[in-house]
């Protein structure tokens, strides 16, 4: 089975999973963690880790908020375990699209066909109405 973890600086990783659940209802495979100020990132990687290898029949895709933010960088690290996928740049569009992904799609596939897909809603949305206009 195909999780998804997502993670990020303070709460926004809990408001995202809350999001996703107002869309589209309870996601089994989704969870959230996130560092608190104050917190040794080194305590987030050791949870993550845990879960991880607790599941080890399971794939991983942890999606974080900051590309080499102190999230991105200390997960980084997982990447020496099989079945792990870590992307950043969170937002409502890719973790929708991935939350709804087909579990059979090859999982690099599928990543980076939801980056692109999502890429769609990150506008500026003045430069729509001056085309309108």
């Amino acid at each position: 089975m195909r999780k998804i973890i997502l993670v990020s600086h303070g709460m926004l990783s809990q408001g995202m999973a809350d999001s996703v659940k107002m869309i589209l209802g309870d996601v089994e495979t989704l969870t959230w963690d996130s560092l608190q100020v104050g917190e040794n990132p080194e305590n987030l990687y050791r949870r993550i880790e845990s879960d991880i290898k607790k599941n080890k029949d399971d794939e991983f895709v942890i999606i974080t908020d900051l590309f080499g933010g102190s999230v991105n960088k200390i997960l980084l690290n997982l990447l020496k375990l099989s079945k792990v996928h870590i992307l950043s740049g969170m937002h409502l569009g890719l973790v929708l699209s991935i939350c709804v992904s087909h579990q059979n799609e090859e999982t690099k596939d599928m990543i980076r066909r939801c980056i692109e897909e999502s890429m769609i809603n990150v506008t500026y949305a003045n430069d729509l109405l001056e085309e309108v206009l």
